[in-house]
């Protein structure tokens, strides 16, 4: 069997000791190993959005060290090339729409280049007018990688390619180089826990479709012995602020800590979503609203004058230190005066799940205290899409009428147990690791051993040299370098 690895973010632990897993196992099955990396070639990535000499020196250093442990044949690495664009590219597009519909030979690549940039500048409301270079450089990045994939897969025939993530423009590229050639491909990311890693066979991650079938599948075949304490466990730890699959968001919130405006009204719990992860995916669109800020604009609206409803807007903590276009409607909403609104900014330590218990009920917009809701024995409106739509632990509107009379109505608790087979997939979602040992969420030992870059003495003074480029670089644009304890740049001012 012929493996192909398209192995390009090798900054971010654990995602490239995933892909080292993964090919010391195919390595010990017998199999025949092969690896398309980057040498340079992209001019932005996910992981280092300027091109910063300094952090591609990281990169590739933590790749070659990667591939002499796992042994790697040197004639078996291929490198992405320096591929032109196509001459039928637009040289500037005028709107985000056009971006957005834009795709070459049946290829979604303007749906590519504005989700990566929407990641870029964590923001989902873009003027593409002063943000064409980046545009050209992530178009730049995705048909380079396409181009280099595809010229690899007609080379060695995989019989199966290996991606991270599959959302960002680089690798969404190598994702549909795969479809062109009819290969089959396997996404990898973070799995439910720490200690695990998830697979993804011809689909990413962000699949709705596929993530609900696979819940199911796990649940019906587990033992409800082992699998309900499982599932309950993981909503405890989610509570208790445990880190999970990435950061909790809430372990800074005070226990406890509830508005205190509390009285014997209706008070409606809002938990809101950060909107940018998913702005791009025609499947995650709100299915009522054009968005959820209009949605809350509308629920607002509604209730204006009703002096026996008060709702209690958590924004979601996720959005902490952002000025983006989300934050600036939502600090417009608040100024237009509601007086039975309450906003609860992202930084403010009132406890989500406190909030939660001392509502009468909760609206959500997919976000994972939907189903957290349902156990904890709040009834819920679900207004969104999620992996947990099915499993009827939340009341779903099919129009915006009937959003409005949920809201109103005297609903009852559903039961906590239609919110257990999306616990027990959390907690299941995933292949433990066998030779990364993770420390946290951005650390960890790869056969015993942390993967850090190892600089000869000319690679010290080229990275010290590098270093200072950089610096002067993001100097005149205004922006200071700070390197984060899991080694990856970020860009500040």
């Amino acid at each position: 069997m012929k493996v192909l690895f398209y192995s390009v973010n090798n900054m971010w632990v654990p995602h490239f000791e995933t892909e080292l897993e993964l090919l010391l196992n195919h390595k010990q099955q017998g199999d025949e190993l092969f690896v398309l990396t980057c040498a340079g070639a992209l001019p932005t990535c996910v992981s280092n959005y300027d091109h910063l000499r300094t952090a591609c020196m990281k990169c590739r250093l933590r790749f070659d060290g990667g591939m002499k442990i796992v042994g790697i044949d040197p004639r078996n690495i291929f490198y992405l090339k320096n591929y032109a664009l196509p001459v039928t590219v637009p040289a500037v597009f005028n709107s985000w729409e056009q971006l957005m519909q834009w795709s070459w030979e049946g290829i979604d690549f303007g749906r590519m280049i504005a989700s990566s940039l929407i990641t870029h500048l964590r923001d989902h409301v873009i003027d593409v007018q002063q943000h064409q270079q980046k545009i050209r450089d992530k178009l730049t990045s995705a048909f380079r990688a396409f181009f280099s994939t595809d010229e690899v897969i007609k080379c060695i025939k995989p019989d199966r390619v290996y991606i991270y993530n599959g959302r960002f423009c680089e690798v969404a590229a190598a994702v549909a180089a795969c479809k062109h050639n009819g290969v089959e491909f396997t996404v990898h990311e973070r799995g439910g826990t720490v200690d695990s890693y998830a697979l993804f066979k011809n689909t990413t991650p962000h699949d709705i479709a596929y993530g609900k079938a696979v819940m199911k599948q796990l649940w019906e075949a587990a033992d409800p012995t082992t699998s309900h304490p499982l599932a309950e466990q993981w909503f405890k730890d989610r509570r208790a602020g445990l880190e999970q699959s990435w950061l909790s968001f809430t372990a800074y919130q005070k226990k406890g800590l509830v508005p205190q405006l509390f009285n014997h009204k209706t008070n409606i719990a809002i938990f809101n979503s950060s909107i940018d992860e998913y702005a791009a995916f025609p499947e995650w669109q709100n299915p009522l609203y054009a968005d959820e800020l209009q949605a809350l604009q509308a629920i607002f609206d509604a209730y204006k004058n009703d002096k026996s409803v008060h709702f209690y807007l958590r924004i979601h903590p996720h959005l902490k230190g952002f000025d983006n276009g989300q934050m600036k409607a939502l600090r417009a909403l608040a100024q237009q005066g509601y007086s039975n609104v309450t906003f609860i900014w992202p930084a403010e330590v009132i406890d989500s799940y406190a909030l939660l218990e001392k509502c009468d009920k909760a609206v959500v917009f997919g976000s994972t205290i939907g189903a957290e809701a349902c156990f904890w024995g709040t009834p819920t409106v679900l207004i969104g899409r999620s992996f947990y739509e099915d499993l009827d632990c939340c009341y779903i509107p099919t129009s915006r009428e009937h959003a409005i009379r949920l809201i109103e109505a005297n609903l009852l608790p559903k039961d906590p147990a239609h919110a257990l087979p999306y616990g027990y997939w959390e907690m299941n979602r995933g292949i433990p690791f066998r030779y990364f040992k993770p420390q946290g969420l951005f650390k960890g030992a790869f056969l015993g051993k942390e993967l850090k870059p190892q600089y000869s003495l000319k690679n010290k003074l080229l990275f010290k040299l590098y270093d200072r480029l950089d610096r002067y670089t993001l100097k005149r644009a205004k922006r200071r370098l700070v390197w984060r304890g899991d080694g990856v740049q970020e860009k500040v001012g």
